[in-house]
């Protein structure tokens, strides 16, 4: 086996239990998908089978393993050689062929003389050429980053590779590629991800819970029905235990009340046969200690059914309880709302982004989808449509009175200075705290997370926070623009963000390289910057 793990556990530094063990194994060569929502240790177990990170308790082997990482920013003071862990081997054969022939640097290079030639072209099959081992890794763009990572692999050669999100950053073309290594490697290869095509591309499931792991011999799609239908059965018997609570509950208070009658009957009884006061305190004492038995049973009983309610409460997942109804623009469908005229725009020293000038007529209920490869200037168009950038050259035409919400992956409409409560309030003058509250709990955010800062939510919270703010405005946004919502959300939070589109019935523009999530969200039409670049 590449990888075995048996009862990892794992411990958050203020004692509370991420992982509790967890056991599984993968054989030499498969590849296989870790899937589960946010916050259930997808990426720190990733980190403890890399050796990046120490399990509290637990065996696991996983000798020779390369981690694509899923965040970069620990990385930015370093060069690209120091993040790949090349530098010391690098820095040895530079100054081997500059003449320094020192014991020290052949002991530090092994003999690894073909160590430049193997960057070279795993930049090159990465499409990166133009990187250079000595460049600032914080001067790279994100999909840039991961393919920097990615090269990394040929140039480890590992025994195991683990990727954690790798699809986040790269583009269509890049997806593509990745899809296609990872079909063609013979290596062992675990993936964490959210992208369901790369997932429908592996052939097993590692379904990570709070309950512990859960391994599907199967592509995503079927993973995810059965994994529906489980749940539906789940459901099915938490109704059933909840009808049976209400019954035995009724049981017991009709028990009760025949008790109470039974007390007073005998009672009056009593009086009119003028029995003896020591027979009829034996005769209380027993019809008490009956009536104490069958209120145990039935307490017993009621306690039994909860316990269960709870245990099935705690395998249903929490999303299945968000209700969403979102509003939609007031706005008559075709109505236009933007128009492009021979748009062009270049930043400072910089040369127009489009070899091309756009013209673009956006309407009222259109759904657009932008594409190009990175660089080619999706965000920069979005930002014009917007008003957060003006044209350095056509016009923009823009309808009075239009509201507009730009929704990118890091969420950042939503002020991160604001408590969760504030944020929404912020957000609607006509709703009252205790409805807001309520709307809150239903997306959630229990009690205690109202006074959290929003800085302090994770991705997939701020996306819920997000959609709870469109559902308490006084009045829906005309446009919903989109720039890669779901990098860093998992695929409950996907679908959930991906059903308030669908309903929605205003426009929307979007960019995402996810395709299943374009075609969940019923994009109508496409403009594609590739053909305009200037690049």
């Amino acid at each position: 086996m590449s990888i075995r793990v048996s009862n990892l556990t794992y411990r958050l530094p203020n004692q509370d239990t991420l992982l509790s063990d967890i056991a599984f194994s993968i054989p030499d060569g498969c590849k296989c998908a870790i899937v589960g929502n946010n916050g259930t240790g997808k990426s720190t177990l990733l980190n403890i089978l890399s050796g990046q990170c120490l399990c509290s308790s637990g065996d696991i082997e996983c000798a020779g393993a390369y981690l694509v990482p899923q965040h970069y920013g620990q990385y930015d003071g370093m060069t690209v050689a120091e993040t790949l862990h090349i530098e010391d081997k690098y820095r040895a054969f530079k100054a081997i062929l500059s003449g320094d022939a020192s014991e020290r640097n052949f002991e530090i290079l092994q003999d690894d003389w073909e160590l430049e030639a193997r960057v070279a072209a795993a930049f090159r099959t990465w499409g990166i050429p133009y990187i250079s081992l000595d460049t600032q890794f914080s001067q790279l763009s994100g999909g840039e980053k991961t393919k920097v990572f990615l090269s990394g692999i040929a140039i480890h050669n590992p025994d195991v590779i683990l990727m954690d999100e790798p699809t986040n950053h790269l583009d269509v073309e890049g997806r593509e590629q990745l899809l296609g290594f990872i079909s063609e490697s013979n290596v062992t290869i675990l993936v964490a991800s959210h992208d369901r095509t790369l997932l429908n591309g592996i052939d097993s499931i590692l379904h990570l819970t709070r309950q512990g792991i859960k391994y599907y011999p199967m592509k995503y799609d079927e993973f995810y029905q059965l994994y529906q239908q489980e749940c539906d059965a789940i459901s099915r018997h938490l109704d059933a235990k909840q009808r049976d609570l209400g019954k035995a509950k009724r049981q017991a208070r009709e028990c009760a009340e025949r008790q109470q009658k039974r007390f007073s009957r005998g009672a009056k009884l009593s009086e009119s046969k003028c029995l003896a006061r020591i027979s009829k305190g034996g005769l209380k004492n027993k019809s008490e200690n009956t009536a104490s038995n069958i209120d145990k049973v039935q307490a017993e009983r009621i306690e039994t059914i909860n316990r269960e309610i709870d245990e099935l409460k705690s395998l249903v997942p929490e999303e299945a309880c968000i209700k969403i109804n979102v509003a939609s623009s007031n706005l008559h469908k075709g109505k236009v709302l933007v128009e492009l005229n021979s748009v062009n725009f270049n930043y400072a020293g910089s040369d127009p982004l489009w070899r091309e000038c756009i013209n673009l007529t956006i309407r009222s209920g259109d759904r657009i989808r932008i594409t190009g490869k990175n660089g080619h200037g999706k965000t920069t168009l979005l930002k014009l449509i917007s008003g957060e950038l003006n044209p350095t050259s056509g016009t923009i035409f823009r309808a009075d009175s239009i509201s507009c919400i730009y929704l990118d992956q890091e969420y950042k409409f939503i002020n991160d200075e604001k408590t969760v409560l504030e944020q929404l309030a912020s957000e609607t003058v006509n709703m009252p705290e205790h409805e807001l509250k309520i709307r809150l709990h239903r997306f959630l955010f229990p009690a205690h997370t109202w006074d959290k800062k929003c800085s302090a939510l994770s991705g997939g919270e701020k996306m819920r926070l997000a959609i709870c703010s469109l559902m308490v405005r006084d009045s829906a946004p005309d446009i919903i623009i989109l720039d890669e919502p779901t990098n860093n959300i998992d695929i409950a939070n996907m679908e959930i963000l991906a059903q308030t589109l669908r309903d929605y019935q205003g426009t929307l523009i979007a960019i995402s390289h996810d395709l299943a999530f374009i075609s969940d969200i019923q994009v109508q039409s496409t403009l594609d910057l590739s053909a305009l670049s200037a690049f």
